[in-house]
C-alpha cells in the first residue's frame, strides 16, 4: 500500500516524527554535503498524525514494515527544498533510507541556519531561535502539520521538556506522550578533514528549543 504522507515535508526539520533517526551529514572535498536519513516511522503518535493530515490514510499497523510512502512525492518535496541527487533506497514505512546533497548551501536547512558551515567546519544548531526562524518561513500547510506537535519552539512559548510531555498528555494520551518521550535523533557530521562529531538528542528537548 503506498499513500500520500504530506507530513513528511517535515524532513526538512529531520523528520521529528521518528521514534528513532539517525542524520548522516558529510562535508565532501568540493564542499558539498552529503546527508543520509536512517529512520523509523512507524508508532501511534505518528500514526494519529497522519490520520490529522490525511483523514484518508489508513495504515495497517499489523504489516506496517510493508507499507511504503510516495516515493516520487517525496523526492519532489525534497527537491523543492534545496536537495539534490535525492535517492530512496528504501520507501517502507518501517525503514525509510534517503541520501541527497545539498549544493552551495541553499537548502532549507542552511536557510534557517540550522545548518552552519565554515571553513569546511560544519555544525548543526537547533536553538530557539532557528527552530522558530524555520517555522515563521515555511508555508501555511506546513505551519499547520507542526501546529499538531504543539510545540513550544513553534508556538512562541518557554516549557520544560517535562511541561510540554504533560501538554501531550493531555491532548493526545499518555501512550503517546511516551513515545515521544523516548524518541531521540542521532546526528553525525563528519568534516572535509575526515574528523566526526556524534551527538544523540532527544526530540521533546529539540522541541522545546533546547
Amino acid at each position: 500500500m503506498k499513500f500520500l504522507f504530506k507530513i513528511l515535508l517535515f524532513f526538512s526539520v529531520f523528520l521529528f516524527f521518528s521514534c528513532s533517526a539517525e542524520i548522516v551529514f558529510e562535508v565532501k572535498k568540493d564542499g558539498n554535503v552529503k546527508i543520509s536519513y536512517d529512520g523509523d516511522l512507524s508508532g501511534d503518535f505518528l500514526q494519529f498524525l497522519i490520520n490529522q493530515n490525511d483523514k484518508n490514510a489508513e495504515l495497517d499497523l499489523e504489516n506496517i514494515e510493508n507499507t511504503e510512502l510516495d516515493v516520487e512525492v517525496l523526492i519532489e518535496s525534497l527537491k523543492n527544498s534545496g536537495f539534490e541527487n535525492v535517492q530512496i533506497l528504501s520507501g517502507k514505512l518501517k525503514n525509510i533510507l534517503i541520501t541527497m546533497e545539498d549544493k552551495s548551501q541553499k537548502s532549507v536547512l542552511f536557510h534557517s541556519k540550522l545548518l552552519k558551515m565554515q571553513n569546511g567546519s560544519l555544525s548543526v544548531d537547533f536553538s530557539y531561535e532557528n527552530l522558530r526562524n524555520f517555522y515563521e518561513n515555511a508555508d501555511e500547510q506546513l505551519q499547520s502539520d507542526l501546529d499538531l506537535l504543539l510545540a513550544p519552539v513553534f508556538n512562541d512559548e518557554k516549557m520544560t521538556e517535562t511541561e510540554y510531555l504533560e501538554t501531550i498528555a493531555t491532548f493526545y494520551g499518555e501512550k503517546m506522550a511516551s513515545e515521544l518521550a523516548e524518541s531521540f535523533i542521532s546526528l553525525i557530521v563528519i568534516n572535509i578533514d575526515g574528523k566526526q562529531q556524534v551527538q544523540k538528542i532527544s526530540i521533546p528537548k529539540i522541541l522545546c528549543g533546547m
